[in-house]
């Protein structure tokens, strides 16, 4: 507890989506979050995300 991170920065679509998303759109976070529970052992599978989804490129943060 109280070691939680704040991330002022998300990808543009949520925040578009007023956090609206479906079943599948969490599904598709869930899997792109436990990539990144290990990003150096998952490195090239991010990578691929990060080359191929630009809706997880695009950001929005801060005072947007």
């Amino acid at each position: 507890m109280n070691n939680e991170i704040t991330f002022l920065h998300l990808p543009k679509y949520i925040v578009d989506r007023k956090f609206n998303l479906s079943e599948e759109e969490y599904a598709e976070l869930d899997k792109l979050a436990k990539l990144m529970l290990d990003s150096d052992k998952n490195f090239d599978k991010l990578l691929e995300i990060w080359n191929s989804k630009d809706k997880f490129r695009i950001m929005s943060g801060g005072n947007e």
